[in-house]
């Protein structure tokens, strides 16, 4: 995955969209294209989609990216069909896409690195709340990757407060909305005043909403 792009639709530059789109979808759909044909057609194969809980539930203020992941969810799903339904299930290889949250690495746990990432997003401070566990330590994710992919299963990495959320999509959506909403401001938002005028070259600022 690029660039995420964090702020309100109507604000985007339509290049900056289409970048997210190229390299985000495309790059991903040309590349397994190409490799397609020289991949061994046997269930010990593994073909391997990473993606992120964005293509599971939606979120806020990160529409072209979501939109992206979304399209890597019905790809890879509609790719395990045809490979199924070509070399049957027994020797079609497994697809299994990765869709992990937010990752901290031993860089992001320092407390300054992670203030600069947010100053760079345009705030004025760090969001007033920066909860660990809506992330996964990138040794964890590791682990769990690589273990999944063995077992050839599916899905990989989703977390059980996004199952939660996909759940009570299906039973109240406007319940839904209003949870992930809340979950995105409690770990990744902090309104803040900025004017259009005094922000820098290289910030990216959205009116007076910042996310991470």
């Amino acid at each position: 995955s690029s660039d995420v792009c964090s702020s309100d639709l109507e604000i985007l530059d339509a290049h900056h969209i289409e970048k997210i789109i190229k390299e985000n979808t495309m790059g991903c759909i040309i590349a397994l294209h190409h490799s397609l044909k020289y991949i061994p057609k046997s269930s010990e194969s593994r073909i391997v989609i990473l993606s992120s809980t964005s293509g599971l539930v939606a979120l806020p203020y990160k529409s072209v990216y979501t939109a992206t992941q979304h399209a890597l969810k019905g790809f890879s799903d509609s790719v395990r069909m045809e490979l199924n339904n070509t070399y049957t299930a027994r020797r079609a290889p497994k697809v299994c896409l990765a869709s992990f949250p937010d990752l901290f690495s031993q860089y992001t746990h320092h407390r300054s690195n992670m203030d600069d990432r947010m100053l760079r997003m345009g705030a004025v401070m760090v969001p007033t709340k920066n909860h660990i566990w809506a992330g996964v330590p990138l040794q964890q994710a590791v682990h769990n990757l690589l273990k999944a992919v063995t077992l050839g299963e599916r899905e990989i990495g989703v977390p059980r407060y996004v199952n939660a959320w996909r759940c009570l999509q299906a039973l109240s959506p406007s319940l839904t909305d209003f949870s992930v909403f809340r979950h995105i401001e409690k770990t990744q938002y902090r309104p803040v005043e900025v004017d259009c005028c005094e922000v820098g070259e290289g910030t990216a600022s959205v009116s007076n909403k910042t996310w991470s």
